[in-house]
């Protein structure tokens, strides 16, 4: 009887042993070098701080470890290359699953490569492919701000017509950037109980001088209570509070410059 008490109490060990929850991160990148050093990130608005690291063996790697919630993160990989003294990287959000990232090391950049397992991930996928279009329009409008007036502005030259261009453009980004942040806060609505939201909203507050401040706090109270637990929720918090100060409808600022011969 002895014996099977200790065996009920093995087996209930061992099953609670599975049933704990954690990540396994894997890369497969076929071609990649032997030894190359991998640190994992975990990105806190701003804040990047190692949470884990290996080094490659036979085109893969794998890391293992337990997070609290899903954590916005970036994969760096070395490159043992002259020409390029920066990392491979890819960012993926990891949380307590079997992810696994795969691309061919030649083909691999920044986050070229294939994430499947995690899905906070997905849904993130799916959000940027939304305004993927938007984005890709707004930076070829950037290219032609600078072709049309930007390297006139840069050298000193200011013509009418090169002003005239300037503007229209401006112009044209504007209103993309607000249909950016039109699908931004749609997303956030639709998921309020989601940390890749807090990601989303952190974004908002980042780039957008749209909102008042009661639109932006509305914004964050649209978001479930259970979010406060989140590791991120802190910077989001005190972002919002910065925001405040300079949201639209706010009074402007006061402050001091120094001129050419260093007077205030």
């Amino acid at each position: 009887m002895k014996n099977l008490g200790w065996l009920a109490v093995a087996l209930l060990s061992l099953a609670a042993c599975k049933e704990d929850p954690h990540y396994t991160l894997t890369g497969e990148f076929p071609g990649m070098p032997d030894g190359l050093k991998v640190y994992l990130r975990s990105e806190r608005l701003g804040d990047e701080r190692s949470v884990d690291s290996t080094v490659t063996s036979d085109g893969r790697f794998v890391l293992t470890g337990k997070v609290d919630d899903p954590r916005f993160c970036s994969l760096e990989i070395e490159r043992r290359d002259a020409r390029k003294s920066y990392p491979k990287t890819q960012e993926v959000w990891v949380e307590n699953a079997d992810i696994r990232l795969t691309c061919p090391w030649d083909s691999l950049e920044y986050n070229d490569a294939a994430v499947t397992g995690s899905v906070s991930q997905d849904l993130f996928d799916a959000h940027y492919r939304n305004i993927e279009p938007l984005q890709k329009q707004y930076n070829e409008l950037y290219g032609d701000y600078m072709m049309e007036y930007g390297q006139y502005a840069y050298a000193g030259i200011f013509k009418p017509e090169y002003t005239a261009k300037g503007l229209e453009i401006a112009r044209r980004q504007r209103e993309i950037h607000h249909r950016i942040r039109v699908l931004e806060k749609e997303f956030v609505k639709a998921n309020p109980a989601s940390v890749v939201s807090l990601k989303v909203l952190s974004d908002i507050l980042r780039s957008s001088g749209e909102m008042t401040a009661e639109e932006a706090e509305g914004l964050m109270g649209t978001l479930d209570s259970a979010l406060q637990q989140a590791a991120v929720y802190p910077a989001v918090k005190k972002q919002l509070e910065a925001y405040r100060k300079t949201a639209k409808g706010e009074k402007f600022m006061d402050f001091s410059v120094v001129d050419a011969d260093g007077k205030e």
